[in-house]
């Protein structure tokens, strides 16, 4: 469950960092037109994210799971590897989609034909990078592809079958703002097989530029250690587990065997908030209590026995 959770962000953050990045430097680069309208950001939001992205919370275990040392219990959910894949993969997705509207501009291809170019190839590399997020350390077109995931296989099969719909069908693709009239010929125009093998190859480039880092990163981790104290940066304190606790909740057996002096009371900063670290450390302090009181109860009666001479007791 905590894997799936990661993945899940693993894929959700660059992919709405990026289309919101790109709306947003193409504004401070001076662009007449956005590469992206806000109905197709919407519509990446709704249905890609949730689609791919909830997919992925369908996720087996991966193999050799149980061969892992376990993670400290102050572990963050989203740790050096998430913040580090978000800005890459943000930047890749950004730099493609604002190329290619600037190519089909210097093609003087119409305004909807670029905009389809660029909201098509946002949402193509958006499916294959959620191959690569099926696994943290595995090769996605290795053992990770055969594990059975339908919702992803549908999702995945779906959504590009759902965008060649988009672009393609009239009506449709006038209300995502893809259609494109040629005014000089006064003919309605969509995306030909150039854009799309642009649009392909792009998107299996940071596919592969993704797998490339997943390998080089397992690599350095297995046989280096000198990037510990950079993870350690992103380490809660103890006591601070509630920053994670609303979705730590959900990730993981987050109880009282992660945590040492679970049986304290919480201390007065977490009063108000809702989390299994403060809920198990009630839990034990109550349990606590009432063990010590039965034990109070005990030495009671045997110094009462000890009073009366009835009983010997020996240290």
């Amino acid at each position: 469950m905590w894997d799936n959770l990661q993945k899940i962000f693993l894929y959700n953050l660059p992919t709405n960092f990026s289309q919101g990045l790109v709306v947003f430097f193409s504004f401070a680069l001076g662009f007449k037109e956005s590469p992206l309208t806000p109905i197709q950001v919407l519509y990446v939001n709704m249905i890609i994210s949730v689609t791919l992205g909830g997919a992925l919370s369908f996720e087996v275990e991966e193999a050799g799971m149980m061969k892992r040392k376990p993670r400290a219990s102050n572990e963050p959910l989203v740790g050096t590897k998430i913040i580090y894949r978000t800005i890459y993969v943000t930047a890749l997705m950004v730099v493609a989609i604002i190329g290619i509207f600037v190519w089909g501009e210097s093609l003087h291809w119409p305004i909807g034909r670029c905009r389809a170019a660029a909201f098509t190839l946002l949402v193509i590399s958006s499916t294959f990078y959620g191959l690569n997020c099926r696994s943290n350390s595995e090769f996605a077109l290795g053992a990770s592809l055969l594990r059975p995931n339908r919702v992803f296989w549908g999702s995945f099969l779906g959504v590009s079958a759902v965008q060649a719909i988009i672009v393609h069908v009239d009506g449709i693709n006038q209300f995502f703002s893809c259609e494109s009239v040629d005014i000089t010929n006064g003919v309605c125009t969509t995306m030909g097989g150039v854009e799309w093998g642009v649009i392909i190859a792009v998107s299996l480039l940071i596919f592969f530029i993704v797998e490339l880092e997943k390998f080089i990163c397992g690599y350095i981790s297995a046989h280096w250690d000198f990037l510990a104290p950079l993870g350690r940066l992103f380490q809660h304190k103890e006591g601070e587990e509630h920053t994670w606790s609303f979705l730590a909740t959900s990730a993981s057996f987050h109880g009282v065997s992660h945590f040492r002096d679970s049986h304290r009371v919480p201390p007065d900063s977490s009063k108000g908030r809702f989390s299994s670290r403060s809920l198990s450390s009630k839990v034990l302090s109550l349990r606590a209590k009432s063990d010590i009181s039965a034990e109070k109860q005990v030495l009671s009666v045997r110094e009462a026995d000890y009073a009366a001479g009835t009983v010997k007791l020996t240290c």
